[in-house]
């Protein structure tokens, strides 16, 4: 009579099971690595886009609530030639209220131009009379940096028989320009849109 053979272990592997589970963990390990660096290498390449759309929204934010509220107050020494805005390609210069936050009371000079390579934006007091204390002012706001070049255009009428055209610059007028263009180029070379603001009293204080 032959014996039964020894019943088999129904806990344990044998070593081709062994090896067969060790080449399918093998297989998806490489897989799940190659689509990790698939994912990082796809977040690489949207993080410089997505950080550089946030800054110009800030900018653009800034344009829209600061730039197109500047007031055409006059020039002091002169209230019925000019007021005070000074545009150039590369700065521009204005008179608003700071934002409430920085709790600066009555109108400022505001003062926006690319230094080293980030725009700053600067406050000045204006002054009310001989009795007004001098006010220390706050320190200059970045609001971008990484900045190659910014580009301002003003959009008005050079003279009074002229049409309305583009400048480069708008200083020493009787009133505010009709539009404001910025124009803006990252370290990385990256492009802004047009930026364009109409300033909301161009034609004097109502």
């Amino acid at each position: 009579m032959i014996a039964p053979a020894p019943a088999r272990n129904a806990e344990g592997f044998t070593l081709v099971e062994l090896l067969v589970v060790l080449a399918l963990t093998g297989l998806l390990a490489l897989g799940l690595y190659q689509a990790f660096r698939i994912g990082s290498r796809a977040a690489e390449r949207a993080r410089p886009d997505t950080d550089a759309a946030a800054q110009f929204a800030v900018m653009q934010d800034f344009m829209d609530r600061e730039i197109a509220a500047a007031l055409p107050l006059p020039v002091p020494s002169d209230p019925t030639q000019a007021v005070q805005f000074d545009g150039e390609a590369d700065a521009i210069s204005f008179v608003g209220l700071p934002p409430a936050f920085l709790g600066l009371g009555g109108y400022h000079r505001l003062h926006l131009q690319l230094i080293e390579g980030r725009i700053e934006v600067s406050w000045e007091a204006l002054a009310r009379g001989a009795s007004t204390p001098e006010e220390s002012p706050p320190r200059p706001s970045i609001l971008m940096e990484r900045v190659r070049t910014i580009a301002f255009g003003y959009f008005g009428m050079p003279a009074a028989s002229e049409a309305p055209a583009w400048s480069e610059r708008w200083a020493d007028r009787a009133d505010l320009p009709e539009l404001i263009r910025l124009r803006i180029i990252l370290a990385d070379g990256t492009r802004s849109p047009d930026m364009i603001v109409a300033p909301r009293l161009v034609e004097g204080l109502q």
